[in-house]
């Protein structure tokens, strides 16, 4: 009697970045003999994965099924599909004050959203530093961004700005009364 020989069908780890279709799955055979290759196979396998195109970063099970060899009794084992976080680039401009009033309100702009998604999406906005305050002197002042995260985004590039506080304008009012002057 001849019988079959176990046979290990492994499906392969893969990654993709968020809101990309998943790649195409594959396969490693382990257990092979008699120089038999890949083509062994009478049925390659079909993969299952509960991931999809808008799915969250995380792992995802890829489940290899239904593949037949007439030599061997195939066991399966799950690979692992990583969908990893998009890269964002976080902006603040640059601003100009007078001397003496309240720092503008900084505005950070984002490239990188994908799916339609905004700023709305992220768990923690990015912090913006500037030194400058209502009593800081004329001159320029770097507004510098750091923190912030999301589920699906990674802030991995910082554009920093610049605050550039300019003089006040002065009016010197002059009350006095002449008209009592002996000339």
């Amino acid at each position: 009697n001849i019988t079959k020989a176990p046979l290990t069908l492994v499906a392969n780890d893969k990654s993709r970045l968020y809101f990309e279709e998943n790649p195409s799955f594959d396969f490693t055979l382990i257990g092979l003999r008699n120089s038999d290759t890949n083509s062994c196979l009478s049925m390659q396998p079909t993969f299952k994965c509960a991931a999809i195109k808008t799915s969250n970063c995380g792992e995802y099970e890829i489940e290899p099924l239904n593949a037949t060899a007439q030599n061997y009794t195939i066991d399966y084992q799950k690979g692992t599909l990583s969908i990893n976080k998009r890269a964002l680039t976080a902006s603040v401009g640059n601003y100009t004050k007078i001397y003496v009033s309240e720092n503008p309100q900084f505005e950070i702009e984002y490239i990188g959203f994908v799916n339609k998604e905004d700023k709305s999406v992220l768990t923690n906005t990015p912090n913006i530093v500037c030194s400058a305050n209502k009593s800081s002197d004329v001159g320029s002042y770097p507004n510098s961004l750091d923190g912030g995260d999301a589920m699906n985004y990674v802030i991995n590039k910082y554009n920093s700005g610049t605050l550039t506080i300019e003089k006040a304008n002065q009016t010197i009012t002059w009350n006095q009364d002449l008209s009592n002057i002996q000339m």
